[in-house]
């Protein structure tokens, strides 16, 4: 999932640094959009990882 992600903002930053070069704001909107999505959602991703760890770990002790 976390790799998706990245994948997922590195395209978009990409589509979204060659539209605005080429004057289309409508596309350079779209994928600004999808590069705060793909940041949230890595950040989502990470999180998970991290809580479970956590949840593991506390399971361990009881």
């Amino acid at each position: 999932m976390l790799i998706f992600a990245v994948l997922m903002l590195v395209v978009s930053a990409i589509v979204w640094g060659v539209a605005t070069s080429s004057g289309n704001y409508q596309l350079a909107i779209r994928a600004r959009t999808a590069v705060l999505v793909a940041v949230g959602a890595a950040a989502l991703a990470g999180a998970a990882v991290a809580l479970m760890n956590f949840l593991l770990g506390v399971g361990e002790t009881l």
